[in-house]
């Protein structure tokens, strides 16, 4: 074996320290590499490269549409339930639809509904809102913009005009005809005009995956001005069967078609505004042509749909029998109840006698007393809220009938039930709210002290009523309940008589002056008099029923000469009245039933 010398442990062999200072440049320079192309990739490439067409990802909206359908930007409309000033999570009670919950980042903007920007501040409980963005996994939206309006009031963008579709394709002579173009599907083709009558070649082409630009005052796109530009997009869509709201969201001018068919023709220069239009389709495929002009100022459009439902107006279920039974033969979306069939069948597979039809719906009203009318051959029964304001089911010739609501401001159901013996059918249904009494104001209430919100509402002919076990109404128990009766009459000045024969309670005043205070049971006759001056005077009674049979009636004449002294005669009430602040006029009361005959009832 040779012995060898080997080199000192912390002594590098000859060449080493260069070889390792290689290795470190490298490393640093590789490192540098890596770091410049991942900047490139995640951040500078972004900005200088456009992005593809298909990059874009439409949102899943409420729209119930069939798959493969180009959705619009979700809008929700609602009121805020609960948000903290400066939380990512607002919720909301919506006016439809199922989502609750508004993601608000930083980006979202707040406006006003006239589009002027306003403080998160206003994002309290209560208010209302009208959000647009997209949602995300979990069925939040996302919001991009917020229009808020005050609490308790609407904060959606109000239409300046409501447009109805119109039954027949329409005509425009400053609408010049597009050329032949393949009408793609599930995507906007989109033609963009340096003119405001979209004439000529376009300056671009190109798919949008929806409508939706707010383009301010800046151009849309290259080579066109910031303002006096036009736009055409068509599209074919798939639709499930039901109704649809087509909405354009403009500023200037706007117009919409559906399957050739002009629905929204909002062709002028206009600040943002939403016009509608409701429609109902059949299941398949349908084209859209929308048309855009911006003629100065500010640019924007969206153009959106929402699914209302395979039956948006009246559901009618339509029956081989008079008296609805079994399944219906025919259901179908009926738009207004305004049917005059005369001797025809209201469909193929209805007979024209001896059948019958149910109509539902959900409408929102605002509060107040409502008078629901319908006019009908044969048997009708009308519900709101399952209340029967209407019970003529039997044979009849062309007859109206009236019921009468006091509805608070919400959505209410509404069901009419129809009928047809032989001979005509005709079946009609309208409601108006009673904004002006021409006879006596009637307000009926479920309790016996005339408080709270009155059940029924309506204009009363008369006081003179004999409900006997009865009800006055529909919204009325048969006992415990009080109604209050208020007209003003113009009088001649003299001296007359007020009086009222009830079962149970009564009590009237005339301008505010009680004369009659019998808040009892089995009042009776009761009577005072009183002298007024010549004009106008306001008369209100009130009626107490506590059990058993129910009547009133009430009346006023001018007052007999007097022939003796009338002495008051108290009667001992059944029930204690309660108390009462009564200014006392200069009247004579007699309670006494035979004291003079009663006068006929006064209207």
């Amino acid at each position: 074996m040779l012995n060898q010398e080997l080199p000192d442990a912390g002594t590098p062999p000859d060449g080493l320290p260069l070889k390792r200072g290689l290795l470190v440049v490298g490393g640093i320079a590789a490192l540098t590499i890596i770091i410049i192309l991942a900047i490139y990739f995640g951040f500078i490439r972004k900005r200088i490269t456009p992005p593809e067409a298909d990059q874009t990802v439409p949102a899943t909206t409420e729209t119930a549409v069939a798959a493969g359908t180009a959705v619009a930007t979700v809008q929700v409309r609602g009121r805020i339930r609960e948000y903290a000033p400066g939380a990512l999570i607002a919720v909301i009670t919506p006016e439809s639809g199922n989502i609750e919950q508004l993601i608000i980042t930083e980006q979202t903007q707040i406006v006003d509904a006239k589009g002027k920007p306003a403080s998160r501040d206003r994002l309290v409980s209560g208010a209302s809102i009208v959000a647009m963005g997209t949602l995300d996994s979990l069925n939040r939206l996302i919001a991009r913009t917020i229009t808020v309006g005050e609490a308790g009031t609407t904060g959606t963008p109000r239409p300046t005009r409501q447009v109805t579709p119109s039954l027949t394709p329409e005509a425009s002579a400053e609408t010049p005809t597009p050329q032949a173009t393949v009408v793609p599907k599930a995507i906007w083709a989109a033609s963009y005009y340096d003119n405001t009558e979209l004439a000529g070649e376009p300056v671009l082409r190109r798919n949008d995956p929806v409508i939706d630009f707010l383009w301010g005052e800046q151009p849309p796109a290259s080579g066109l001005s910031a303002s006096g530009f036009g736009v055409r997009w068509v599209g074919r869509w798939d639709f499930d069967e039901g109704g649809f709201r087509i909405n354009a969201y403009a500023d200037d001018a706007v117009r919409v078609w559906l399957d050739g068919v002009l629905i929204i023709d909002a062709w002028q220069a206009q600040p943002t505004t939403l016009s509608t239009a409701d429609v109902y389709l059949k299941a398949g495929e349908h084209e859209l042509r929308v048309e855009y002009a911006d003629f100065a100022d500010q640019a924007e459009i969206r153009v959106w749909w929402d699914f209302r439902g395979q039956f948006p107006e009246w559901k009618g279920e339509y029956f081989t029998n008079p008296n609805l039974t079994g399944s219906p033969v025919l259901v179908r979306n009926d738009q207004v109840l305004l049917f005059d069939w005369g001797n025809s069948a209201p469909a193929p597979q209805v007979p024209v006698d001896h059948f019958s039809v149910r109509w539902s719906r959900s409408l929102v009203f605002d509060e107040g007393p409502f008078r629901f009318t319908t006019t009908a051959t044969d048997g009708v029964r009308l519900y709101v809220d399952g209340n029967l304001l209407i019970d003529e089911w039997h044979q009849a010739e062309l007859t109206s009938y009236t019921g009468y609501i006091y509805l608070v401001r919400g959505a209410h159901n509404v069901v009419l039930e129809y009928y047809s013996h032989t001979g005509p059918a005709t079946v009609k249904l309208g409601w108006d709210r009673i904004e002006q009494f021409y006879n006596w104001k009637g307000e009926y209430f479920n309790n016996t002290n005339l408080s709270g919100t009155p059940a029924l509402v309506r204009d009363d002919p008369v006081v003179s009523f004999d409900w006997q076990d009865g009800s006055p109404g529909a919204t009325i128990p048969a006992d415990n309940f009080s109604v209050r009766w208020s007209r003003t009459v113009t009088l001649e000045k003299g001296t007359y008589r007020f009086w009222a024969d009830t079962d149970d309670g009564v009590r009237i005043s005339v301008d505010g002056v009680l004369l009659v205070n019998a808040w009892v049971a089995s009042a009776g006759l009761q009577q005072a008099l009183v002298t007024v001056e010549a004009g106008p005077h306001l008369v209100v009674v009130e009626f107490l029923e506590l059990g058993g049979t129910a009547s009133i009636e009430f009346g006023y004449d001018v007052a007999p000469a007097p022939t003796a002294t009338a002495t008051a005669t108290p009667t001992e009430p059944t029930l204690l009245p309660e108390a009462t602040e009564t200014a006392t006029p200069t009247v004579t009361v007699d309670a006494t039933a035979s004291a003079t005959p009663k006068p006929s009832a006064t209207p």
